[in-house]
């Protein structure tokens, strides 16, 4: 079996077909009811089954849907909507007023520019750094 395996993963160019079932056979699905004698059943390299398409899930299915995983399926996602919101309100309460006042900073120094001097690099921690020791 191990013979068979390696031939099949260093085999040039690789069977695109296998490859696309591998694939398949990674991913996460439900109630697959496979006939355990039907070699053509199983991935050559991982022994996981390929599924059919009634064995996935949805992506926009419900997180209470995934609860059949395990009980830290639906909650990570749960957290990660919530992170997601929560970096949107950050965003507009911290982002929306710096970028207000690094506007108004610029529009106070825009006449004591010198010609090389780069727009870019007057809100850098090197420019701040060197403005605020004199």
């Amino acid at each position: 079996m191990v013979d068979e395996v390696e031939k099949f993963l260093c085999q040039i160019p690789p069977d695109w077909e296998k490859a696309a079932l591998h694939g398949r056979a990674n991913m996460v699905v439900f109630d697959t009811v496979l006939n355990p004698e039907d070699k053509d059943d199983y991935c050559i390299c991982c022994n996981l089954p390929h599924p059919t398409g009634e064995n996935f899930k949805s992506v926009t299915c419900a997180n209470s849907e995934l609860g059949e995983m395990g009980p830290g399926y639906p909650m990570y996602l749960e957290l990660i909507k919530k992170i997601g919101w929560l970096m949107l309100f950050l965003t507009i309460v911290f982002a929306l007023p710096s970028g207000y006042l690094i506007y108004r900073s610029y529009d106070k120094i825009k006449a004591n520019l010198q010609q090389d001097d780069s727009v870019v690099a007057l809100f850098s921690f090197g420019a701040y750094v060197f403005n605020s020791a004199a």
